[in-house]
This record gives structure tokens, C-alpha cells and sequence, in this order.
């Protein structure tokens, strides 16, 4: 059982890795209220008008790595999985 919490961790991390490296800055969290034109919409133009940006998931991105182990996590298990992922696939 701990072999497999374990290895579990470690894809996690890897996957993390993989997405800082793809996703890094590409979305970033400035708080909702009092932003420039360049900090609007999680500072990426891109995502105007999105659910994403709705939804206030700017928070949700691969900046770091406590960032993206919790969207990992969100990936895995939230049920607006989809708003996440299909942004990013947007913003690239």
C-alpha cells in the first residue's frame, strides 16, 4: 500500500514537471477586482469571455508546483474537468 502511495506521488510529480514546463506563465492569477488591461483575464487575451475566466479558475494554473499538483488533482477529480483543460489547450 505504500509502494503504491508512493509511485502515485511520484507520477503526479512528473506530470507537474511536464505541465510547468508546457503551461508556465500562461496563465496567471492578479485577484479579480482593480486590474489593468494587461492583468484582465488571467493575462492572457485569449481567454476573454471564456468559462474559465468566469468561473474565476485563473487560480488554476502550472506556475508552481503546488499549483499544479492541485489542477492535477482537479483534473483527476472535479467535475468541470473540462473547463480547465480545454483552456489550456486555448492559451497554447
Amino acid at each position: 500500500m505504500t509502494l503504491c502511495f508512493i509511485s502515485h506521488k511520484v507520477i503526479y510529480y512528473i506530470y507537474a514537471i511536464i505541465g510547468m514546463e508546457i503551461f508556465q506563465g500562461m496563465i496567471k492569477f492578479y485577484g479579480y477586482t482593480n486590474l489593468t488591461e494587461q492583468q484582465m483575464y488571467c493575462g492572457n487575451p485569449k481567454l476573454e469571455g471564456s468559462e474559465f475566466y468566469i468561473k474565476r479558475y485563473c487560480n488554476n494554473n502550472f506556475n508552481d508546483i503546488f499549483h499544479a499538483m492541485v489542477i492535477l488533482f482537479e483534473l483527476m477529480v472535479v467535475n468541470q474537468w473540462h473547463d480547465i483543460l480545454y483552456q489550456y489547450i486555448n492559451t497554447y
